[in-house]
């Protein structure tokens, strides 16, 4: 959950939403971040897999066994990218 936050972060710091928070890792420390695809890939991180970790954290609290609905989300948000 940390590196999707983490993520998410990033992007929004790429799209100019947040500034400078951390760009001073962008700029010294991995500067491919800063690439469209990888702005794009941190979205994806940052919101998909966030919300998969919480339905996930759901169904332990639960007890609920829902890893058919997790695999036809995952088959679902493949096929709309």
């Amino acid at each position: 959950m940390f590196a999707s936050a983490i993520d998410l972060i990033v992007s929004l710091e790429n799209d100019g939403v947040i500034t400078n928070y951390m760009a001073f890792y962008l700029q010294r420390g991995e500067m491919y971040l800063s690439s469209p695809w990888s702005t794009a890939i941190c979205y994806w991180d940052g919101v998909i897999h966030y919300a998969f970790y919480w339905i996930i954290l759901y169904c332990f609290h639960t007890g609920f066994v829902c890893l058919y609905s997790i695999v036809a989300l995952k088959k679902f948000f493949i096929l709309l990218y």
